[in-house]
């Protein structure tokens, strides 16, 4: 009997005298029930979000959805569009879901909004429709949603301290100490870390840690690497007091963070 009810609904629709909008609203309108943001991928240039969204069909008969079109805002001004064709038949008294993914640029950013250069994450407002038909009546359905992104920042390393663990006339191996530290709001995986040495004319590259894999969220841990200087003379330079300067070390190679491993670029960073 249900093919009775819904061509008995299809021939009120049509001779319904105030339109079909109007008709329709008596059994309810389509919405977006939950909007649920999923960082996908993050580098040095920016972060891509994708917004799923899930639309509910409130009638008997199906729902055509067929654009996501929304827009980023940032500090009340608005910042990036995206525009999401689907193609998607939802079914009668159905939760289906839609998909947008916008592209989040940290230069636009930072040249749009001086104050947020240092920000470790932006709070943003995300708004929009998406399109829907039924029975030749088009309209869009509301999406809003708030929430913060994250902005990718460079492990800072800081106290570098250097000693002579063994020396001859030959060689002189140092230990090398130092604190990291995670300004991101999400945790860092630093295993796929390299470190550079350098104090004056002295450099060694290829250093890896022994210790400080994982990171969380603004918090430090400790690093412990370890260097072979052909000629002693130029390792005891190093010590406090030495003609070449205080030590600093440079990270090199990749880190892993929840959203993929983003390889170090030193021209981006600075």
């Amino acid at each position: 009997m249900r093919w009775v009810a819904r061509y008995a609904l299809h021939v009120f629709l049509a001779m319904a005298p105030s339109g079909c909008g109007m008709a329709l609203s008596l059994f309810g309108k389509p919405k977006v029930e939950n909007v649920q943001p999923h960082f996908e991928r993050i580098d040095w240039d920016g972060v891509t979000v994708r917004f799923d969204l899930k639309v509910r069909n409130p009638y008997w008969f199906p729902l055509r959805l067929s654009l996501v079109k929304c827009a980023v805002d940032i500090e009340g001004r608005e910042f990036v569009t995206a525009d999401a064709p689907v193609n998607i038949s939802l079914a009668s008294r159905a939760l289906g879901r839609v998909s947008a993914p916008v592209r989040l640029s940290y230069s636009s950013l930072w040249s749009t909004y001086q104050t947020l250069r240092s920000a470790r994450e932006v709070a943003y407002t995300l708004r929009g429709a998406v399109a829907c038909s039924v029975l030749g009546h088009e309209f869009g359905v509301p999406v809003s949603r708030e929430g913060t992104f994250p902005v990718l920042r460079l492990p800072r390393i800081a106290d570098v301290r250097v000693r002579v663990a063994e020396a001859s006339l030959r060689k002189a191996v140092l230990a090398i100490e130092a604190t990291v530290t995670n300004p991101n709001v999400f945790e860092v995986d630093l295993q796929g870390i390299g470190y550079t040495l350098k104090a004056g004319e002295v450099e060694l590259g290829g250093l890896h840690a022994s210790s400080a894999g994982t990171i969380g969220p603004g918090g430090s841990g400790q690093v412990s690497l370890t260097a072979e200087v052909a000629v002693a003379g130029a390792a005891l330079k190093l010590l406090p007091g030495g003609e070449l300067g205080k030590p600093t070390l440079s990270p090199t190679g990749t880190i892993r963070t929840p959203y993929g491993t983003v390889k170090l670029d030193r021209a981006k960073q600075e």
